[in-house]
């Protein structure tokens, strides 16, 4: 099983904080930066950006900081966990580790992250377990993230729908629709539509409606907001409209989602 030993989302660092700790047996180290940040890489200290993540092995050396251009410290989200089987899981999945992965998504592990917390503080039965398999399934959307990042999309989409994308997810709030989406990667709504589909696997509509979701239930199971002001912050017009789609999806209401083990 993989355990978890220390984990927390969006962590703010003081512009003076510098980690640098030898590695530990099994002890590995699993980052995704919101900010610039200098990483320790088998190629050397490198710049990470926003959405790059970063798996550090137990035996190489953890050491990151601020750059010297930043103006604040930096920002990421991040999970130790100790195990002697992750090796093989990350082998099987073709991940590279100790080197910058550039996934564009600076929130790409923040729902599995939200999910072992939620199971540290709830403590609910086979809850080790839980956490065991939700380390699998981020390290599967890890895996999936670096695989699509291997593909031949056009290189200028690609990276123009990552950060559009990015984006959308740090300002769901937003009135966002699929013109106002097109417009901000300079694409026609058709053309948009067609690339944005090929490149996240459903249209930008169905997207976001599950981004908005997936904020959602990080909200319903991290915190104690209500539900509306969870809709307002997910970007749902009202209370009724969130918990409607909610239920149409999830096959749950908000409140009994809130309520599960």
């Amino acid at each position: 099983m993989h355990y978890i030993e220390h984990l927390d989302v969006d962590t703010h660092h003081e512009l003076d904080h510098v980690v640098h700790r030898p590695g530990l047996p099994h002890l590995w180290v699993v980052m995704c930066f919101s900010t610039e940040c200098m990483v320790f890489t088998k190629k050397g200290t490198e710049l990470a950006k926003p959405g790059d993540c970063f798996i550090k092995t137990p035996s190489f050396l953890e050491h990151h900081f601020a750059p010297e251009h930043a103006e604040t410290g930096f920002v990421n989200d991040w999970v130790h966990v100790t195990s002697d089987s992750l090796d093989q899981l990350v082998q099987s999945l073709s991940l590279p580790t100790n080197e910058l992965i550039h996934t564009g998504d600076p929130f790409l592990l923040r729902p599995y992250l939200w999910k072992l917390i939620h199971e540290r503080n709830t403590l609910y039965p086979f809850w080790e377990q839980k956490c065991s398999n939700i380390v699998e399934a981020m390290f599967l959307c890890l895996g999936r993230a670096y695989r699509e990042l291997q593909e031949s999309d056009p290189k200028q989409h690609r990276q123009s729908l990552l950060l559009l994308r990015s984006y959308v997810k740090e300002h769901l709030d937003s009135p966002w629709n699929v013109t106002k989406m097109a417009q901000r990667a300079g694409l026609s709504n058709s053309r948009f539509s067609v690339l944005y589909k090929k490149r996240f696997g459903r249209g930008p509509n169905d997207d976001l409606i599950e981004m908005r979701l997936e904020k959602a239930r990080g909200l319903l199971i991290s915190t104690n907001k209500c539900l509306s002001e969870i809709a307002l912050l997910c970007g749902f017009p009202n209370e009724f409209y969130f918990s409607r789609m909610f239920k149409s999806r999830v096959h749950t209401s908000p409140g009994a989602y809130r309520r599960q083990p």
